[in-house]
C-alpha cells in the first residue's frame, strides 16, 4: 500500500523522534561514568560500573515496556488507559519489592557476585536501588506515549533529564571529590538517581495533565 505525502511526513517525523530518544538514552546512561572518569582513579570507575550494571540488569528483568508497546498500539484509548493503569500498578509493586531487597542486601549481593574486593560498591548499589523504581515505570509511560503517537513527549523529558544529569554530575562530583574519590562516585550515583526520577516524574506529569479547553 502506498503512503500519502502526509503519512510519509508523519512517519519520518516519528522515526526521527524515536531515534533521538534512543541516542539520548545511550548518552544518559553513560555520561556519569564519562564525567566521573575525569576526576577519579580507574578503580573507582570499576566500583561504580559494578553497581550500575547490576541495577541495569535487574531493571531489565522487571521492565515490561517491550512487551507492552505492541499491546498498547492495538488498543482503543479507553481500553488503553485501563490496561495502562493496571500495568503501572503491577510494575510499581514489583519495583518497590526489588528496590527494597537490593537496598537491604547490597553487601551480600556484591559479595556473592563479585567477591569482597568490590564491597566498596555496596553503598553505590544502595543509591542506585532507587532506579529500580523509576526505570520500569519510565518504560511503561514511554511505551504509552509512543503507542498513542506522541513520542516527542518522551524525547523532551529525556533531554531535560539528561541536561539535569550533566549539571548534577558536574556539581556533585566536583564538590565531593575534595573529600575522596569514593564520595565522588556517590555523588555521580545520586545524580543518576535524581535525574532518573526527574525523567519519570515529567512523564507522569504529562500523562496526568488535563488537556486545555479551547475557547469558543
Amino acid at each position: 500500500q502506498n503512503l500519502s505525502e502526509k503519512e510519509k511526513k508523519n512517519l519520518w517525523k516519528f522515526i526521527f523522534v524515536v531515534s533521538a530518544t534512543i541516542f539520548s538514552g545511550v548518552f544518559f546512561g553513560y555520561i556519569d561514568m564519562i564525567m566521573l572518569g575525569r576526576f577519579v582513579p580507574s578503580e573507582f570507575i570499576g566500583y561504580y560500573s559494578v553497581a550500575f550494571n547490576l541495577v541495569s540488569s535487574a531493571a531489565i528483568l522487571i521492565t515490561f515496556s517491550v512487551a507492552l508497546f505492541p499491546i498498547f498500539s492495538r488498543m482503543k484509548r479507553k481500553n488503553l488507559d485501563v490496561f495502562f493503569n493496571k500495568s503501572v500498578r503491577v510494575s510499581f509493586t514489583i519495583s518497590i519489592l526489588l528496590a527494597a531487597f537490593v537496598f537491604l542486601f547490597s553487601n551480600y549481593i556484591i559479595r556473592i557476585i563479585f567477591g569482597t574486593d568490590y564491597l566498596l560498591s555496596s553503598n553505590i548499589l544502595r543509591i542506585f536501588s532507587l532506579l529500580l523504581i523509576s526505570i520500569p515505570l519510565t518504560g511503561v509511560y514511554s511505551s504509552y506515549f509512543t503507542s498513542i503517537g506522541k513520542p516527542v513527549i518522551v524525547t523532551k523529558a529525556l533531554m531535560t533529564s539528561t541536561i539535569a544529569n550533566i549539571i548534577l554530575n558536574f556539581t556533585l562530583i566536583v564538590f565531593l571529590v575534595r573529600y575522596n574519590s569514593l564520595w565522588a562516585a556517590y555523588g555521580a550515583a545520586f545524580a543518576g538517581g535524581i535525574s532518573g526520577w526527574l525523567y519519570m516524574l515529567i512523564l507522569i506529569f504529562n500523562k496526568n495533565k488535563k488537556p486545555k479547553v479551547q475557547e469558543s
